[in-house]
């Protein structure tokens, strides 16, 4: 059985081959330069001893080829493979040229076939599962960028940028929970409105042990895929090290290096880090140059300043500011992303954090942060009128021991 840490692990190379694959695409290398690096995630990283991918460049090719026998001179897709329409074992069929291998992958676009791999079983601690469905979709990738190159120079333009955004919506999709709690402990609701296809906005919620819970809001400076790219890789360290360290200046100082790796100073994040103990109730958090999250609790609105600078800004952080309370039965939470306070009217006016204060104040009994969501985006189509949202709208709600 393989362990969570493997499985993280795992995770992460896959969110890594993801990145080196669309860097190369975004930096228009060369179809010689895209298969190799292909090769490479397959090979070294996902450990597939053998390999055959062929792909409809203008004609079927094979483009990557190692670890078996060399295929007849008169293999034919069009005979061998064309008919193939879902994954398949490769000992289903009579032909000696496929029994080189174990699986035969097809991928597809509305019904035409882009590309077929033929591999081996991956070796290593591997959840083979997982790993396939991985590997269609990564040579989904490469296939649409090749077919893109054969397109006019316009049309690589558009299509290209399209289908980009298409994939960076489905990855970031993924990076949400797929589960919020609504329990005797805490109720958690979040919205998620990108002003684009993708954006750089992230939320997530984790179950820690010894009754602790952690949510999480954060923003990645700019937009579109290099945004998302760059989320996607914040979340991945987000989990990995979120058991890791007992206190939060430490996890945010981690946090930091990491981003600063990937970052390499061109983008930083926004974020706010809170963690809840449902025995103590006690709340701790940093917030490191978002958006103050709004708590509202016996008739008070409080605000959560205390943290440090954006992560990625510094290669130290000067300083980690902790804050600390005691959250009251039926307090709620508010957190949000710069789009909400910046959303504007027809004339111009941002919609602001006193407006965002009085709706929390007003609406604090509400029968639930579902229904609260539901009403606070009304109150912002209210608000800008005919106007489109200028940024991503991104909210997370608790409210803390229903009763």
């Amino acid at each position: 059985m393989i362990s969570d840490s493997k499985k993280l692990r795992n995770k992460l190379i896959q969110l890594n081959s993801l990145l080196e694959i669309t860097k190369a695409i975004n930096l228009n290398f060369s179809r010689g330069q895209i298969f190799s690096i292909y090769e490479y995630v397959l090979r070294q990283q996902l450990q597939v001893d053998k390999l055959a991918l062929f792909i409809y460049d203008q004609e079927w090719k094979c483009a990557v080829y190692y670890g078996a026998e060399p295929l007849r001179d008169d293999f034919d897709v069009q005979d061998y493979l064309i008919h193939i329409q879902e994954i398949r074992e490769s000992k289903e069929f009579e032909q000696d040229a496929l029994k080189e291998f174990e699986l035969i992958i097809p991928v597809t676009h509305k019904n035409k076939a882009l590309a077929f791999v033929l591999m081996g079983i991956p070796q290593g601690e591997v959840v083979v599962d997982e790993l396939i469905p991985f590997i269609q979709t990564l040579t989904n990738i490469v296939a649409v960028a090749i077919e893109n190159k054969n397109l006019a120079k316009e049309q690589i333009t558009q299509v290209g940028i399209k289908k980009e955004m298409e994939f960076a919506a489905e990855m970031q999709g993924m990076l949400f929970p797929s589960y919020l709690p609504k329990n005797r402990d805490v109720e958690i609701f979040a919205t998620y409105l990108p002003h684009r296809e993708v954006g750089g906005d992230y939320y997530d919620y984790l179950r820690l042990i010894n009754f602790e819970f952690l949510i999480c809001m954060a923003d990645v400076s700019g937009k579109g895929v290099p945004a998302a790219l760059m989320m996607s890789n914040f979340q991945a360290n987000l989990h990995a090290l979120a058991n890791q360290y007992n206190t939060l200046p430490k996890l945010v100082s981690q946090l930091n290096t990491r981003v600063n790796k990937t970052a390499k100073g061109e983008k930083f994040i926004t974020m706010f880090l809170g963690k809840f103990n449902s025995q103590t109730r006690e709340l701790h958090y940093v917030n490191a140059g978002h958006n103050p999250p709004i708590l509202f609790q016996n008739n008070e609105i409080i605000f959560f300043e205390s943290g440090t600078t954006g992560l990625g800004m510094l290669d130290e952080l000067p300083f980690v500011n902790e804050g600390k309370i005691h959250v009251l039965p039926g307090s709620i939470l508010l957190c949000y992303t710069d789009g909400v306070v910046e959303l504007e009217n027809e004339e111009g006016e941002q919609y602001g954090i006193d407006a965002l204060k009085r709706f929390l104040i007003e609406n604090a009994e509400i029968g639930s942060m579902e229904d609260f969501h539901k009403k606070l985006l009304e109150a912002f189509n209210r608000y800008r009128g005919g106007r489109d949202f200028v940024d991503d709208i991104t909210l997370l709600s608790c409210r803390f021991m229903l009763l």
